[in-house]
């Protein structure tokens, strides 16, 4: 009896011993970029829990996120949203609508479709010479009035072609006029001087975009540019940090520097530094 008691309790210590269970660390990462034309992107991501979203210029705004529910089930969400189509989703933990075959429904058959070709009844009439469509004829006023017209007409012909032939004379003409040529001399005019106008210089538009990104380890990334400068900084997991940025002088012209800074210190590289003459 006594053995029976001591088999009962190692099993019993046995069955409450677990197995040793990891469990993900608590590392995050999160991301973040904007411009000027109301363009964006950002999004996070964890142990139990993600998600990314994005705008772009057309005003359409996409995204996803998935998360674990409370039964340990993984479950992701996609979206789209703009002005014309609304809002609209699709994920993975929507409730379903029942099927149609829950529905019990009664199929009736139809008699098969039957139809007769009757030739439709049709008659021949033919024309008749007398039928169709006569000239349009002068009535006797129209009649008389072009023939008076046409009288009137013929008799002014007659009469100026005989005006004309006896009344037609010539004269010539042998007398002659002496020309005289004459030259005038332009006055001298002052010089005139010709001055160039101002150059045309072009304005900046105004237009920049800008970014940024980090996540908990330390690490980011940033940085802007527009019509008159520029800048881009990272720093990695190894404490090390880059950069570079350019701008505009007040002579027009471009100048850019580039940097580093580790355990070695800060280090520059620029074109506008002064040069050492030796």
């Amino acid at each position: 009896m006594l053995a029976h008691v001591v088999v009962l309790m190692a099993a019993a210590c046995c069955g409450a011993l677990a197995s040793p269970v990891e469990y993900p660390g608590a590392l995050y990462s999160q991301y973040h970029a904007q411009d000027e034309l109301g363009q964006y992107t950002f999004g996070y991501s964890g142990p139990a829990a993600a998600k990314h979203e994005t705008r772009t210029a057309d005003g359409v705004t996409r995204g996803t996120y998935s998360y674990v529910d409370p039964n340990g089930q993984l479950q992701t969400r996609t979206y789209t949203a703009d002005d014309v189509n609304g809002f609209r989703v699709a994920a993975s933990d929507l409730p379903v609508g029942p099927s149609s075959a829950s529905y019990p429904y009664s199929s009736v058959e139809l008699p098969p479709p039957s139809w007769q070709n009757a030739a439709a009844p049709y008659r021949y009439t033919p024309l008749s010479p007398a039928s169709l469509a006569r000239p349009v004829q002068d009535t006797p006023e129209v009649a008389a009035a072009k023939a008076q017209h046409l009288a009137a007409v013929e008799a002014a012909k007659r009469r100026n072609g005989v005006a004309s032939d006896s009344s037609a004379q010539y004269f010539g003409s042998s007398a002659s006029y002496p020309l005289e040529h004459r030259y005038l001399s332009a006055p001298s005019l002052a010089p005139y001087n010709y001055q160039s106008g101002a150059p045309l210089v072009t304005l900046p538009t105004g237009i920049s975009s800008q970014y940024h990104a980090q996540d908990e380890l330390g690490q980011y990334s940033f940085g802007y540019a527009n019509d008159i400068s520029s800048k881009s900084e990272t720093k990695t997991l190894d404490g090390v940090t880059r950069g570079s940025y350019s701008y505009l002088d007040p002579n027009g012209l471009m100048q850019t520097r580039s940097y580093i800074a580790d355990a070695g210190g800060f280090r520059v590289a620029a074109s506008d530094l002064p040069q050492v003459t030796y």
